[in-house]
């Protein structure tokens, strides 16, 4: 759109796997993010959304059967299927930054197209959720309820990174 202006980021992911399976099904990503640009950019948070769709899709609505919630002494945020029995939930952790975590501010915030909606697109909404301004008395939303699932998806973000300059 006119009113979005480049950043100057470039991000490089990098996915993993292994030959024996007894790992099972994690798949580590490591996410290389470069100033590109000619400014320092303060106050960065990075956040990842995930509209995971948990299910078999045999089901026809399976992405209807989700919730979502954060497990705090892991960082991890995951959805998952209860109604459809043998869904693999899907869960994402943060396990290292250039910053050491304990300094990070976690927020997790879930929605969906019924109860809790969507913070929509514009920049500077988008931007207050990631940095947990929009809800300062509650950085991790209560989880959704397992028993009232939902089409949803969420935001994870962490930060702030008082500074990223050019080629960093």
């Amino acid at each position: 759109p006119a009113d979005h202006y480049p950043m100057g980021i470039k991000v490089i992911q990098k996915c993993y796997a292994w030959r024996d399976p007894s790992y099972g099904a994690i798949i580590p990503f490591d996410y290389y993010f470069i100033n590109e640009g000619a400014k320092t950019i303060e106050d960065v948070y990075v956040g990842y959304f995930l509209d995971a769709d948990v299910g078999p899709v045999n089901s026809g609505i399976y992405y209807t059967r989700n919730y979502t919630c954060y497990f705090d002494t892991l960082r991890t945020a995951y959805a998952h299927n209860p109604i459809d029995r043998g869904s693999t939930p899907i869960g994402i952790t943060v396990l290292g930054t250039p910053k050491p975590l304990n300094e990070l501010k976690y927020i997790f915030r879930w929605f969906n197209f019924t109860t809790n909606p969507s913070p929509g697109v514009v920049d500077s909404v988008l931007y207050s959720w990631m940095s947990g301004e929009w809800f300062p008395e509650r950085l991790i939303a209560t989880c959704e309820s397992p028993t009232n699932p939902s089409d949803t998806r969420f935001l994870f973000s962490f930060g702030p990174f008082e500074s990223f300059v050019p080629g960093e």
